[in-house]
């Protein structure tokens, strides 16, 4: 299916990271997603994200089953830039659920990691 027009380039883009795909920061301060939280699903199904609504506190992507998860932002318009493509798929349980679709090759996750933006900060789970 082709990029989704009714997602603004403007709309943001949360997605949930699970403390093993949290790494130290660049600096060696803090912590970043790894390259890995870009990765399609195992079962072949594109990344999952969820379009953040006014009001809406991102923590509510995290699962309760999940501690020191985070999450990350991107505006719909730097995922185009990188040529992904959005797709709404909505769940039962996550009514704003999307698909970033789109082949996210080394350099493409890279320009993830760099552009990721914490709105609930994880927490590593390796030292």
């Amino acid at each position: 299916m082709p990029d989704d027009p009714t997602i603004p380039d403007d709309a943001i883009v949360w997605r949930f990271v699970s403390p093993h795909q949290i790494v130290a920061g660049a600096d060696g301060e803090g912590v970043q997603p790894s390259t890995g939280a870009f990765d399609d699903s195992s079962d072949g199904d594109p990344m999952s994200a969820v379009l953040a609504s006014q009001g809406r506190d991102p923590a509510s992507v995290i699962p309760k089953t999940c501690p020191g998860a985070g999450v990350v932002a991107f505006t719909a318009r730097g995922l185009r830039s990188l040529g992904l493509e959005l797709e709404r798929a909505p769940e039962a349980d996550e009514p704003d659920h999307i698909v970033v679709r789109g082949n996210k090759t080394k350099s493409v996750k890279k320009a993830l990691k760099r552009e990721a933006r914490w709105v609930v900060a994880g927490k590593r789970t390796v030292e």
